[in-house]
């Protein structure tokens, strides 16, 4: 349920209140999730570092025929540690991504909060199962589902 301040900064005609947006990325080979958030400086959540990373997010429709997938598009540059091999030689998103979906198993947990407040969050977390990913070498597509089917 949106905070207050939220819901004022949502209705408001201009608001200097960013609303961010935090995923998480799960699949049962890492130690840790993969966090990321749509700014342009990292986001501190929950205790956790969120890395400020260029991703697209549209939500599943709510409606009676919809089949209740969403998509996600992720850029595929920067390096991340390789859940793998903790130590290890990094890998792009791209790899850690691919990677992780041959199996279905890779779930993503959506969160929103307010920019000047990130402690406080305005919707989710939301989880999803994460299907159909391809890759161009410059991004990184997927579906993502309410449940898992």
């Amino acid at each position: 349920m949106p905070t207050q301040q939220g819901i004022a900064a949502a209705n408001a005609q201009t608001t200097d209140e960013a609303w961010l947006m935090l995923l998480a990325i799960h699949h049962p080979s890492f130690t840790d999730p993969i966090r990321v958030a749509r700014d342009k400086k990292d986001v501190v959540h929950g205790g956790n570092t969120y890395l400020a990373f260029p991703f697209d997010v549209k939500l599943p429709d709510e409606g009676q025929d919809s089949r209740a997938v969403g998509r996600i598009e992720i850029d595929d540059i920067g390096e991340f540690d390789n859940p793998d091999v903790p130590g290890g030689p990094k890998k792009t998103i791209g790899d850690i991504v691919k990677a992780m979906a041959v199996g279905d198993n890779a779930t993503v947990d959506l969160t929103v909060v307010l920019g000047n407040d990130p402690q406080m969050i305005e919707l989710g977390p939301m989880t999803f199962t994460l299907r159909n990913v391809h890759g161009d070498g410059l991004t990184i597509t997927g579906d993502l589902h309410f449940e898992d089917i």
